[in-house]
């Protein structure tokens, strides 16, 4: 094992964390490291505890919205939106 980092355990400063998650937005992954990330997910196993844990927190995050078909208007805002970006 390596030596211990004198910062372990320390709290980042807000303008680190920023700074940090700025550098990282838009990056995309190679595809070796797609295929990495997807060989160390395969045969992932979550507990049945896990489980029931996240599906109740999800649906207590659901629980006030609405998630009925959307409107002709809302159908037509969103297809003029993806129209405009090409």
């Amino acid at each position: 094992m390596g030596a211990i980092p004198w910062n372990k355990g320390g709290k980042m400063s807000d303008k680190s964390r920023k700074k940090m998650s700025k550098s990282s937005i838009g990056k995309q992954l190679s595809e070796q490291t797609k295929g990495k990330i997807s060989l160390s997910l395969q045969n992932h196993q979550v507990k049945d505890e896990i489980r029931e844990k996240i599906s109740r927190n999800h649906s207590k995050y659901w629980a006030g919205k609405n998630r009925g078909p959307l409107s002709i208007e809302t159908r037509e805002k969103i297809s003029k939106t993806l129209k405009n970006k090409k």
